[in-house]
Parts: C-alpha cells; structure tokens; sequence
C-alpha cells in the first residue's frame, strides 16, 4: 500500500482556521490512499507584505509532484472585485490580497529547494491553487469571475465532498514535471525532511572514521534522512510536554535543532531554549540551527545567537560560555555555584 503521511504542525485555534481545517480534512480524504506527504502549515516562510507567512497546506505527490494550496475563508459578498491577481475585499480583515501569487511565491520557493537536487532537478511538476470553501462554484460564476484572464485554480465548496482528487489532478501545472520513480520520490520527500540540511554521503564517496569528529560527521549523515514519525517529530509544535526517545546516533540533536529553527520562525515572541549536556556539540548545534534557519526562509535569513530570542544552552555552562544554570542563577539573583563550594570529600550514602 502506498505510504500516505499527513501532518499538522500545530494545534490551531478553531476560531478563523475552520475553512483551512474542511480544506485540509477533504485532501486527507481524496489522497489517503496515495504515495503522498502532506503538512497543514509546513515551515516555509515568504515575504507576504510586511509579515512572513507559511504556505496553508503543502502537498508532495509522487504522481502529482508539488502542490500549494491557500486557503481563503471568503464568502462571495465579500470580494468586491478582482484585477490581475489582486484581490479587494469588502468587510474582510483586510482590504485586499492575492491569493494565488501567494501560492505561486510558496512553490517556486519549495521548487528551489528541490532544483537544488540534481537527481529532481527540473523533474518535479508544481501546481498552485486557490481554495474557497464558504464559495460555491456557481456564486463564482454569477459574479462573472470565471470570464476573466486571470481567474487561478480554484477548489470550491463543492469539490470538498466530491472530486477533491480530480480538480488536483486536472490542473495545468506552473512548471511541468514526470511520475517519479522510487527513487526520486524518496529525494523530493527528502527535502521536505529538510535532508540537505545535513546532506548524507554520496554514493562512491569515501569517507574515512579514524577520529571521532570524522564518526560524528557519519553519524551525523547517516541520520539525515527522517521516516514518517521522526518527520511529524520534528515539524509539529505540541500543547504540552512531548517526550523524544531513542538511542545514541538516532537523530535527536538533529530533529531539536530543526524542531527549535521552525518554532522560533513561527514564534518571533516566544523565548525558546534549547538544552544540550555534551559541552563538544555547542558549535555543531548552532551551525545546524543556522542552517534550517536559512532552509526555511529560503536563505533570507540567518541565525545570531546574541539577538535571537532562540538561545541554545549548554546545562551547566562554563567560565567563556552561560549555561541554562548560570542563566537561571542570574536571573533570581543567586550566585552561581562551582565545584570548589564543595567539600572534595563528601561520603556517599547507600
């Protein structure tokens, strides 16, 4: 059976999100039976006016390639007209938009990140579209918005029960692509894991382990590549606590650095720490988080740990270098212990 993945990256408030939640719930439907990976707000982040925003839904099909979908909860009354791809709006949060060059940015910005893929490169068809769940198709028709140039793809309310699929499937691609083979398939799900972050070794290429940075650095590119669970791990933002096991060289510190980037992306306000105990890995984990910094936001931006509310701790610190302790013992004021407040020889009780 074709291996179908659907993530959502965060609980959303019910309030504004259930057009995107109907959206979202008819293409689990239509494609669960699909070689398909599928994320409700993947963390790709465009220029839209004066803020960054992720694209609504993401689609990777094997047959299919890359599909972008905005969501827009408008009712009819509320477009007042459309010109080009701009769209003005009437008694709406905002005055105008354009839905589909939104759509448009996300995906040439997710096709880069493929093209830079040889083996996809230019392989991978795209498509764009706009969905408007409170809009039926013939309201659209009324207004006369289907006569026009420049009407996009568009999913309305009546396709969320039926022909999900078909409209998907029937729109003209923005670029043009080919069925992928298993191969291929597994490089463009690579990159939505974010795979060339931490680009694994090529096949013919000799890599030697004599020291221990070498053997990290194996380790390291051999754990690139997520499965399903891993991928949902690292994307999604919990309510509460979440708790990620595994054993030595499984992928934790790489799946936190991710995790901790696309937080703080979707997050600027929050003040996130990210806590390591191997004083060795401090540099390692601060060029990773850099790097999905920039993977996310299509290299626009970079990560600086002196202005970024993103820290990155090592437990206890040390004397060049504050630790989650020291920080902790800053802030309430209490000075920080060191191993010479200790007697040398305390007995231990058993």
């Amino acid at each position: 059976m074709p291996d179908s993945t659907f993530i959502v990256t965060e609980k959303f408030p019910q309030s504004g999100l259930s057009s995107e939640k109907r959206v979202w719930k008819s293409l689990t439907q239509a494609f669960a039976h699909d070689a398909c990976l599928a994320y409700w707000r993947y963390p790709l982040f465009s220029n839209v006016g004066e803020r960054r925003k992720e694209p609504d839904i993401l689609m990777l099909h094997q047959r299919l390639g890359i599909i972008i979908i905005e969501v827009k909860g408008l009712t009819i009354d509320q477009i007042h007209s459309i010109d080009g791809h701009r769209w003005s709006y009437n008694h709406f949060y905002k005055d105008c938009g354009n839905p589909y060059e939104q759509a448009e940015n996300h995906l040439y910005n997710f096709l880069s990140m493929a093209d830079r893929q040889p083996e996809i490169r230019r392989r991978v068809a795209g498509r764009a579209l706009v969905a408007l769940p409170n809009i039926y198709r013939h309201e659209w028709k009324d207004k006369g918005f289907d006569q026009l140039a420049c009407c996009p793809p568009i999913i309305f309310k009546d396709d969320l029960q039926k022909g999900f699929g078909s409209i998907i499937a029937e729109t003209p691609p923005v670029q043009p692509g080919q069925v992928l083979d298993d191969g291929k398939w597994h490089r463009l799900r690579g990159v939505a894991g974010n795979t060339p972050v931490v680009k694994p070794v090529e096949s013919g290429t000799k890599t030697s382990t004599k020291t221990k940075a070498e053997s990290l650095i194996k380790s390291r590119q051999t754990i690139a590549v997520f499965d399903s669970e891993q991928e949902a791990a690292a994307k999604q933002i919990p309510e509460g606590p979440q708790r990620i096991r595994g054993i030595a060289g499984s992928g934790k510190t790489v799946l936190l650095c991710q995790k901790a980037a696309q937080m703080h992306l979707k997050h600027p306000d929050w003040d996130i720490a990210l806590v390591f105990f191997t004083r060795s890995l401090y540099s390692s984990i601060i060029d990773l988080i850099d790097r999905y910094i920039r993977q996310f936001t299509n290299s626009e931006q970079s990560y600086d740990p002196e202005t970024r509310r993103l820290k990155v701790f090592h437990a206890w610190g040390a004397k060049d270098q504050p630790g989650l302790y020291s920080e902790v013992c800053h802030t309430v004021g209490c000075r920080k212990k060191i191993p010479t407040d200790f007697p040398k020889d305390v007995p231990i009780s058993t």
